[in-house]
This record gives structure tokens, C-alpha cells and sequence, in this order.
């Protein structure tokens, strides 16, 4: 594993601000059900995520919400080489997973289930895949996301 130089570590930062910003907004909209606010336990199942974190490996940008209509949970994930993925999911006993689909390079659908899990020191996101429907799975990624070493001197 390595360390994302400062500049990499800032975007992921603004990404995630950005995405606890939209929660918050959502919040006090017609989308947040009938009482126009997040007081139910499920806007608070990711909030092991919030924050200021240091991504060890990452190649993008990921925007997540809780979608209170349906809900569920939304990423959309967006790579430093022009791919984008949208996962859907929900709390699993104490982790969150998110499921989708792509297109490999060459046209086949691949399967995609990505698992975000708070670990001691930090979240732990593990991503699986699958080129036969699901019948089998194949590690894609392990990623370690640390809180950011500043806004540990602050607190």
C-alpha cells in the first residue's frame, strides 16, 4: 500500500465534504420524508464515514448518499481515467454494501459489490467482482482509509 500525495488526500477530503454537505441539504427537503429532516437511524448508519481521511491506494472520486425514499444507500464512483460506476445498498450487520454493475473493456457485465466496514484505526473498503452472474467472485480491491493526520492533532 502507499500514501496519496497531499494534493490527492484534499480532493478526497472536498469529495467527502461535499457528499456530508449534500446529506445535510437533503435533510431539510421533501426528499427527506414526511418530517423533512434525518432523525431516523438510517441517515446515521455511514456516519463511521464522516470526516477528513487519508485514502491508502485510490484512483477516484466517490459521491455518496442516503436515498430516504427508497432506502437505500447511492455511490457514484468517478476514475482518474474517465470510468464511472453507481453502486446501491444497505446496512449488513456492521458494515455497508453497495452493489452494481460496469462493462469491462471489451463489453462483458461485470458484477461489482464493494463492503465499507469501520476497523480499529480507521474504514476498511473491500470490493469483489464477478464476470459469470454472480456464480463466482474475485477480489478487486482493499483499500484503508485512515482519519487525516491534521484533523487528529485538531480534535
Amino acid at each position: 500500500m502507499f500514501e496519496l500525495p497531499l494534493a490527492a488526500r484534499r480532493r478526497i477530503a472536498i469529495a467527502l465534504f461535499i457528499g456530508v454537505i449534500a446529506i445535510s441539504a437533503a435533510c431539510g427537503n421533501s426528499f427527506a420524508g414526511a418530517t423533512g429532516t434525518c432523525a431516523a437511524p438510517a441517515f446515521r448508519q455511514f456516519d463511521f464515514w464522516i470526516g477528513d481521511w487519508d485514502a491508502i491506494e485510490a484512483d477516484g472520486r466517490s459521491f455518496t448518499i442516503f436515498d430516504a425514499r427508497e432506502k437505500t444507500w447511492h455511490q457514484t464512483w468517478v476514475t482518474y481515467r474517465g470510468r464511472r460506476l453507481e453502486l446501491d445498498g444497505t446496512l449488513e450487520q456492521d458494515a455497508i454494501t453497495l452493489r452494481g454493475a460496469e462493462r469491462t473493456p471489451t463489453g462483458a457485465r461485470r458484477l461489482v459489490s464493494g463492503t465499507w466496514r469501520p476497523v480499529a484505526g480507521g474504514v476498511r473498503e473491500t470490493a469483489v467482482t464477478s464476470i459469470d452472474g454472480g456464480k463466482s467472485w474475485q477480489p478487486w480491491f482493499d483499500i484503508l482509509f485512515r482519519p487525516h493526520r491534521q484533523a487528529e492533532i485538531q480534535r
